[in-house]
This record gives structure tokens, sequence and C-alpha cells, in this order.
């Protein structure tokens, strides 16, 4: 089984670059990073990323056809 990963957890908030990746946590963390000790998994989380992935794929077609 995989390692569980920042962008399933509860406190993942993907800021990115501005150090606002976690609410407990003041550092450097991405989707794909490895989780830490404080872990906590959240069915809410991945279904917030998927639907964040969905409208920003919509965005991007929207945008190549010059309807943005």
């Amino acid at each position: 089984m995989d390692k569980p990963t920042c962008g399933s957890c509860r406190h993942y908030i993907g800021g990115g670059d501005w150090n606002l990746c976690c609410d407990l946590m003041y550092w450097l963390c991405y989707r794909e990073s490895e989780a830490c000790e404080k872990y906590e998994f959240s069915t809410e989380k991945i279904k917030e990323l998927e639907q964040r992935d969905k409208d920003l794929a919509e965005y991007i077609q929207k945008a190549k056809e010059g309807k943005a």
C-alpha cells in the first residue's frame, strides 16, 4: 500500500509556496508530499481537491476556446 500524502489529510490547505500548506505546520508541503505524524485522513478533502481539479480543467478548456 502507498504511504498517505498531504493531499488526503484534513489539515491540508494547498497554498503551496506561501507556506500555507497545512493548518498545523508552517513549512512547505504539496499534495504529493509524504504525510507527517499529524496526518488525519479526510474523504471530504479528497473530494474538494477532485472538484478543484475539475474546475481548473474546465477553465483551461474554456481558455483554449477563447471563452474564459
